[in-house]
């Protein structure tokens, strides 16, 4: 038969007995028990205030509002019988560019902000995409038509900022870009 053995309740420093609720609690119970039996100014003494936190200073670029379309770089139209042709030599870029609608262009290029779209829009997105060999394409018009070379892509908003130390996001800059995210090629647009 096994010895039932009980063990001794815990006692505070001036010996005397703890009561149980008491020691379930563990610190955190402890300083809420001595702010509500009225030791207000030792809880505040046990338990010192952290200090203001501020936000860090972070700066931002976000891209939004993304739209696939085609980025032509070059274009020629024609209207019904004709036959549009364009070539490209090997070599020639399509390249993300952008616009500002407010504010400064100071920290910014399309590096950062076809990083900050490639992030925020389509993992596709490219600063540049560049033809490795001569490209041809033609179009036999019908009505009225637009022959273009060039790579889809999309066009989006993007914002510059940073953080205050009030954590609030303060914008400093807008505009609108398009980066390309295929490799060159031909697109048509055929009129009625």
């Amino acid at each position: 038969m096994s010895k039932l053995t009980l063990s001794r309740r815990p006692r505070t420093a001036s010996g005397r007995v703890m009561p149980r609720w008491l020691g379930l609690l563990g610190a955190a119970g402890v300083l809420a028990a001595v702010a509500s039996t009225g030791g207000v100014a030792a809880a505040a003494q046990a338990a010192p205030v952290a200090p203001h936190a501020t936000c860090p200073n972070d700066k931002f670029v976000n891209a939004y509002d993304g739209k696939y379309f085609f980025i032509a770089k070059q274009s020629i139209s024609g209207s019904a019988g004709v036959t549009l042709t364009l070539t490209e030599t090997a070599g020639h870029a399509v390249s993300t560019t952008y616009t500002v609608t407010t504010g400064s262009t100071a920290g910014l290029n399309i590096e950062i902000i076809s990083a900050s779209a490639k992030k925020d829009i389509s993992k596709a997105i490219q600063t540049q995409v560049t033809n490795t060999s001569t490209l041809s394409g033609s179009y036999k018009v019908k009505k009225h038509a637009t022959l273009s070379y060039g790579a889809y892509g999309y066009e989006y908003k993007w914002q510059k900022g940073f953080i205050s130390n009030a954590c609030k996001p303060v914008v400093t800059a807008t505009g609108t870009a398009k980066s390309p995210a295929k490799a060159p090629g031909f697109d048509v647009t055929a009129g009625s």
